[in-house]
């Protein structure tokens, strides 16, 4: 049986928006990334989320949501660091395409 990998519709566009935790007196800081994506899809199961640390190097899985979550923060970064981020629908027949990559160095 041959599967159809373009059943999971739509067009991801990933944006993001750094965000800096501050500590209080004696505590440290630690950085956080917000990410936010459209969901046009109406049949996904879910959303795989992936990270690259720097310019270059390989994405590895970052953490995966449910269908119809288009957000997630990535908590506890070190600061003055880029990461570069893509995510895919899935559903039971396979996956979407990435979505654009979006990039941001933290605090």
């Amino acid at each position: 049986m041959k599967k159809n990998y373009r059943s999971v519709s739509g067009f991801l566009r990933l944006s993001i928006l750094v965000l800096l935790l501050v500590g209080t007196t004696g505590l440290s800081s630690a950085a956080q990334i917000a990410l936010t994506w459209n969901d046009n899809s109406t049949n996904e199961s879910g959303f795989n989320i992936e990270r690259r640390i720097g310019a270059s190097g390989s994405y590895q899985p970052l953490a995966n949501v449910a269908a119809n979550i288009a957000s997630y923060t990535d908590a506890g970064l070190s600061n003055g660091t880029t990461y570069c981020y893509r995510v895919r629908g899935f559903n039971s027949n396979g996956s979407s395409g990435y979505s654009n990559e979006a990039c941001a160095t933290t605090a």
